[in-house]
């Protein structure tokens, strides 16, 4: 009786060790540490218009009564993960299950809200002390995914 309770104990710590193990040795994904790499999957940069659907809409200049207007805030699934290794990596597909994500009001922070420590102005960044750049400290740089279906109506069709 007291040997399978001390092998249980010993398990959970070597579960535990194991754990700290893996995440003292987390890589991050190689494009995060390569300052060669400014954007991955960006579009070119273009100016701002907006096109409205009468003269006297554009004259007036408030997109929100548009009918082409779109706001993008609102409620948004949400995946907070520590490592950059654990983030999901197509969950821009649309099939993709996000049905265990949480909501998340957009726009916000995540750290005010729950995810992560946040971090203030009169603090330095935790891994600022001993910087080594491009070099980013394995086991804390926390990613973030948000998802949303959004409707866009084109010829009296919508499509998502």
């Amino acid at each position: 009786m007291i040997q399978s309770s001390l092998l249980k104990k010993c398990k959970v710590v070597a579960c535990c060790f194991f754990t700290l193990l893996l995440t003292m040795f987390a890589q991050s994904p190689p494009e995060i540490e390569d300052p060669s790499i400014v954007e991955i999957n960006k579009l070119p940069p273009r100016a701002t218009i907006f096109n409205f659907e009468s003269k006297n809409l554009a004259i007036n200049d408030n997109p929100e009564h548009s009918q082409y207007y779109q706001s993008l805030n609102g409620i948004w699934k949400f995946n907070w993960v520590r490592n950059p290794d654990d983030r999901p990596l197509d969950f821009f597909e649309p099939n993709f299950n996000d049905s265990s994500w949480d909501d998340f009001h957009v726009p916000a922070n995540w750290e005010i809200n729950g995810y992560g420590v946040p971090i203030y102005l009169n603090h330095p960044y935790e891994f600022s002390y001993h910087p080594e750049p491009p070099t980013i400290p394995d086991g804390h740089n926390p990613v973030g995914s948000y998802r949303k279906i959004s409707q866009s109506q084109k010829n009296g069709k919508i499509d998502e």
